[in-house]
């Protein structure tokens, strides 16, 4: 079934909403949690921002069409003799892959430190800064591939003479592509000691497993993007489609982990604040009980209670109050 340029908007729109929901959430938690704004919470306010502009850079290049589905795709969704437009949309096609580029490696990064933080204590601080290096080395490559492909520049929303092949972008669509199948590969890699790990429970086994499905997951979401892309031709709402999905896959791969996490700190505060306040009673109940002694027992010397609430504040008037 061909996708159109309808679907391609609805797509945007869906995947954009969606996986700005997950961005933000991850944000409040992780606010709530740490008490402070750090790398990561910078990287997820970054993401939100090119998110909401690729919002907008999508629906205008897809109204107004692109030189390459004038050339090759189909020719009904575009007023084609209107070459000013079909510039515009060219020009914000290549904005929109520098922006889906970014929020890609946004992503990645999130990822990154995430798995950091995890295998910190297995010596592989190495192995990680040349993650780090990889991911910035094939961010300017795959910028560079968006920009230089066609020469000079304006064969982007040439129509007449035939620009030829640039115009669709496949070396583009296959530096970013293997790029982003290369970093997931490399970040498995860095999880794997998780793996071998030993003493752990059967939940804690579900959860790391967990993590690696979803890596390969996202590996398989854009070896089907490539296959999708090249098969129609790169036609621009396929190409929109398919770079909404896979937008979508990345922000959840990156950030469940984080959010998961964030929410079990969260419940385990909850259950020692509950098992706190449980046990209060029992210890009023305790001081108050009188043991039996014997009348010619010496009186033992009163001994200081000094409690500490929630707030690692003394409490000692409450505890007066309370014996009185």
């Amino acid at each position: 079934m061909m996708i159109t340029a309808q679907d391609a908007k609805l797509a945007n729109w869906i995947c954009a909403s969606i996986s700005i929901v997950i961005l933000s959430v991850r944000l409040v938690a992780t606010r709530y949690r740490d008490k402070a704004f750090d790398v990561a919470s910078a990287l997820v306010a970054a993401s939100l921002a090119v998110l909401v502009v690729r919002i907008v850079v999508v629906y205008l290049y897809l109204l107004y069409g692109t030189s390459n589905d004038v050339l090759y795709g189909s020719k009904t969704y575009f007023d084609e003799s209107d070459l000013a437009n079909i510039k515009a949309g060219s020009i914000l096609s290549l904005i929109a892959r520098l922006l889906i580029t970014t929020f890609y490696w946004l992503q990645i990064c999130l990822l990154l430190l995430f798995y950091s933080s995890i295998v910190r204590d297995f010596h592989w601080i190495n192995t990680i800064r040349t993650c780090w290096l990889l991911i910035v080395t094939t961010y300017v490559a795959v910028v560079l591939s968006t920009f230089l492909e066609c020469h000079p520049f304006r064969l982007y929303w040439q129509i007449d003479p035939n620009p030829g092949q640039c115009v669709r972008a496949y070396v583009q669509l296959f530096m970013q592509g293997i790029s982003n199948i290369v970093l997931d590969l490399f970040l498995l890699a860095i999880s794997f000691p998780m793996l071998s790990m030993r003493n752990r429970t059967w939940a804690q086994s579900a959860r790391v497993s967990g993590l690696f499905v979803l890596g390969f997951f996202t590996i398989i979401v854009t070896c089907l993007r490539i296959a999708y892309i090249h098969a129609e031709n790169s036609y621009q709402p396929v190409r929109s489609f398919w770079a909404s999905i896979q937008m979508l896959t990345s922000t959840f791969v990156a950030n469940a982990p984080t959010i998961y996490g964030c929410y079990q700190i969260v419940r385990r505060r909850k259950s020692e604040q509950r098992a706190r306040r449980s046990s209060r009673p029992e210890i009023w109940l305790q001081l108050n009980e009188s043991p039996s002694r014997s009348e010619n027992a010496p009186t033992p010397p009163p001994v200081a209670v000094v409690r500490t609430n929630e707030t690692g504040r003394d409490d000692e008037k409450a505890w007066s109050r309370h014996v009185s």
